[in-house]
């Protein structure tokens, strides 16, 4: 994946948002973040090269195509044993 190096405080809960350059242009999206003892405040977001195709698909099909799904199935009638 290519990523841009980024000082952008990333904190659990806050990734995903816009990265914009000085013009407000949106040049990625925060993804990551490198926490270890010695270094901090290492960020990293998705380059938006790479995520305008499937920001694209999302808008157009709903869903992106080619990717593993997980779901769940209902069933509307269910029959019990009668005691």
């Amino acid at each position: 994946m290519n990523c841009i190096q980024t000082n952008a405080a990333i904190s659990p809960g806050n990734s995903g948002g816009a990265l914009v350059n000085l013009y407000g242009q949106v040049i990625g999206i925060t993804s990551s973040k490198y926490a270890a003892v010695n270094s901090e405040g290492l960020g990293f977001a998705i380059t938006i090269n790479e995520a305008k195709p499937i920001i694209e698909e999302l808008i157009s099909q709903g869903y992106v195509s080619g990717r593993v799904r997980v779901g769940t199935v209902s069933y509307t009638h269910l029959t019990l044993p009668t005691i």
